[in-house]
């Protein structure tokens, strides 16, 4: 649920791509978080092991906060849901 209390769809879940034994599916995905300049196609879902010791986030380390890979970086809903 997101703070409004709505389901947050199966697909923008966390657990969705972030699962298994090792905390990642190990499957690759489009998340919306590329720039003009980043070559394209799909990235692998990372582990969360000790996400919140790991920063800055995202491919390229342009997250510097958890809260801003889906409240900057994530403008199509794609890698989560922006709920702001």
């Amino acid at each position: 649920m997101d703070k409004f209390g709505k389901p947050v769809t199966e697909y923008n879940r966390c657990v969705y791509c972030h699962s298994g034994p090792k905390g990642t599916s190990q499957k690759m995905f489009e998340v919306g978080t590329h720039k003009p300049l980043d070559n394209p196609g799909l990235l692998k879902a990372p582990p969360l092991t000790n996400i919140a010791l790991t920063a800055p986030y995202l491919h390229d380390g342009s997250a510097r906060t958890l809260e801003e890979i889906w409240t900057v970086y994530n403008p199509d809903d794609k890698h989560g849901e922006r709920t702001t």
